[in-house]
C-alpha cells in the first residue's frame, strides 16, 4: 500500500501532468456548482483536492480541508485563494486512509480519487464515519461498462498509459459496484450527473474549439447522459 501511494504523490507532484490544459477540471467544477444547493455556513472535506478547482467556489462562505498526498498540489491551492479567505482553509498533506479528524463534515468531495484507492470498502466505511447524518458525499468515477469509456480506452488506451506510468492499475468501479458498496455502510446515492472525458488527440484542437466541443456540444441534453464519467451525490438519509 505504501508502495501505491507513493507512486500516487510522485506522479501529482509534477503537477503540469495533471492540470495543464485539461478542460476536464473546469467541466466538473462547473457541473457540480450546477447540481449542488447553496452551500453557507457547512464544513466541506475536499479529499485529493489537487489545484481546488472543485470547491474554491465556495471557499467565501464555507470552511474548507483541503486534504492531499501531494503538497505541490496544495501550494497551488493555497495561491489560489485570496488573503481574506484563507482563514476558511485547512491545508493537510496527507493520504485519506491516515486522515483521522476530530470531526465531521457537512460536504465530502471525492472526486477522480477512486482510481487510486486501495480499497473501495474502507474508503467508504471513512466517508460514512466523516459524513454527518444529514450530510452530503459526491463522488467521481469512471463507468467502464459505459460504451463511451471502453470506445475510448480502446483508441487510446490513455488510462492504461496512466497506469503504468503509475507503476500499477488504476480501478475502474462499475455504477453496479459503486451502489453494491455504499449499501453496505448505509449510504444511498440520490442524483447522478454524467459527461464525457477527456477524448483521445483533442489537445491537437484549439483550445476554443475544445471547449466549444466539451461545453456546448458533448453537454447538450442529448449527449451528455452518455458519458462515461459519473458525478454521484449520496447520503445517509434520503435528501
Amino acid at each position: 500500500m505504501q508502495d501505491k501511494i507513493q507512486f500516487v504523490k510522485e506522479y501529482f507532484d509534477h503537477t503540469d501532468t495533471y492540470i495543464t490544459d485539461n478542460l476536464v477540471i473546469g467541466l466538473r467544477s462547473k457541473l457540480l456548482l450546477k447540481a449542488l444547493p447553496k452551500i453557507e455556513n457547512k464544513e466541506i472535506l475536499d479529499i485529493g483536492c489537487g489545484n481546488g478547482e472543485n470547491t474554491l467556489q465556495f471557499i467565501e462562505n464555507n470552511k474548507i480541508t483541503y486534504l492531499d498526498l501531494s503538497n505541490s498540489m496544495l501550494d497551488i491551492v493555497r495561491k489560489r485563494i485570496t488573503e481574506k479567505h484563507l482563514f476558511n482553509a485547512e491545508f493537510i498533506n496527507l493520504d485519506f486512509e491516515s486522515f483521522n479528524p476530530h470531526k465531521k463534515y457537512d460536504f465530502l468531495f471525492l472526486i477522480g480519487v477512486l482510481a487510486h484507492i486501495d480499497s473501495i470498502r474502507k474508503t467508504f466505511s471513512q466517508l460514512s464515519e466523516l459524513s454527518k447524518d444529514d450530510g452530503i458525499i459526491i463522488l467521481q468515477y469512471t463507468d467502464p461498462k459505459n460504451l463511451i469509456s471502453i470506445l475510448i480506452r480502446i483508441i487510446g488506451f490513455l488510462k492504461m498509459i496512466v497506469g503504468k506510468k503509475h507503476g500499477y492499475k488504476i480501478n475502474y468501479y462499475s455504477t453496479g459496484e459503486i451502489h453494491k458498496n455504499l449499501d453496505v455502510y448505509g449510504l444511498k446515492s440520490f442524483k447522478k450527473v454524467s459527461f464525457w472525458p477527456a477524448l483521445p488527440g483533442f489537445k491537437l484542437l484549439p483550445v476554443h474549439i475544445r471547449k466549444f466541443i466539451y461545453y456546448e456540444f458533448l453537454n447538450s441534453r442529448m449527449l451528455q447522459p452518455l458519458g462515461g464519467e459519473i458525478i454521484l451525490f449520496v447520503s445517509k438519509s434520503k435528501v
